[in-house]
């Protein structure tokens, strides 16, 4: 039996419910194997976030693309957005943030006529780059990726609490406390400094222009620390000398599945108190604060091109848990 002519195209209002129908027949393969939630709880948080669909069809920033056959059977689909600011350098990108193919239409090179289509959306809307997330152990949709020119950029690393986050209970040289007002100028040039840690090599801006962006990012650092959901840590000397600092916010939404969990935002330590132990109790204090709020998942970003922060985060029960790829266009 002849294969069925396949057309690529943008999505209507129509076209809404099918793709409702594939992503939840198919959002199992973009859940890792770390997370808790049932089935029910998974198709329910999906449902919730693909109905705005119908809402941002029309946005210009927001395209849907099909894939579909004669009798308009849907063989899958890519969700792409452009004008996405990315966090570390401010610059602005495409992002292609669902993509599902149905089991019936697979090798077929559809995950990639897609993705193209992504590509070319964001490429012709002014952007230099296009990212995704793939989960690490879906090998066929990195594998589709890489061939159409995506890179690793970061790991997303995700640390699960099957009892009570460890207490350091050995002699520390440092201590562990909450901020407070009179901290921030120092967290502040800490977290400048350090900001070309999280800017990889596959980026063009410059690590002054990074700089500025992150100066900008923590204007707002004053009120955030009062927030009861959000943790801000820092790390002194028996002298009292400023070491290094932590955030993290509580009820952050996992994207994937929908669940609330704690987030890492900055963790950094100055350089001459690196490798005594400063990163653990920033990070052991930040997940019992985790905990004591509820969460059972503490989440991450890390340049993957960052191999200390890597082995670290590794070294403290992280796994990785998504790739976070990037296409220069």
């Amino acid at each position: 039996m002849a294969e069925s002519t396949i057309r690529i195209r943008e999505a209507n209002a129509e076209d809404i419910p099918a793709v409702i129908e594939l992503s939840l027949k198919t959002v199992s393969e973009s859940i890792s194997s770390f997370r808790k939630i049932s089935p029910s709880s998974l198709m329910e948080n999906r449902k919730k976030d693909l109905l705005i669909l119908y809402k941002i069809l029309e946005l210009p920033d927001i395209k849907v693309f099909i894939a579909d056959d004669e009798e308009k059977h849907l063989a899958g689909y890519c969700i792409a957005m452009v004008n996405y600011i990315e966090s570390t350098t401010g610059e602005l990108q495409g992002w292609a943030f669902d993509r599902a193919i149905d089991k019936n239409f697979r090798r077929r090179g559809l995950g990639s006529a897609l993705l193209s289509k992504a590509d070319e959306f964001a490429k012709n809307s002014g952007m230099k780059y296009i990212c995704g997330e793939i989960d690490s152990s879906n090998i066929p949709a990195l594998e589709v990726s890489k061939n159409l020119g995506y890179v690793e950029e970061r790991k997303k690393m995700l640390k699960v609490f099957s009892r009570e986050p460890e207490i350091l209970k050995a002699q520390s040289l440092f201590l562990v406390r909450r901020t407070v007002k009179e901290d921030i100028p120092k967290i502040k040039q800490l977290a400048v400094e350090t900001v070309k840690f999280s800017i990889s090599s596959l980026r063009e801006k410059s690590i002054e222009e990074c700089k500025e962006f992150r100066k900008k990012d923590l204007e707002n650092l004053e009120n955030l620390i009062s927030f009861p959901n959000f943790g801000a840590f820092i790390a002194e000397t028996g002298d009292g000398e400023f070491a290094g600092h932590c955030f993290i916010m509580s009820g952050a939404i996992d994207t994937s599945t929908g669940e609330k969990q704690a987030w890492i935002y900055d963790l950094a330590v100055v350089e001459e108190h690196r490798g005594k132990g400063a990163g653990k109790m920033l990070l052991l204090e930040a997940e019992k604060f985790a905990a004591e709020t509820g969460m059972e998942y503490v989440g991450l970003s890390v340049t993957s091109e960052n191999q200390s922060a890597v082995y670290f985060y590794e070294s403290m029960g992280y796994l990785e848990e998504r790739k976070q790829i990037l296409k220069k266009l």
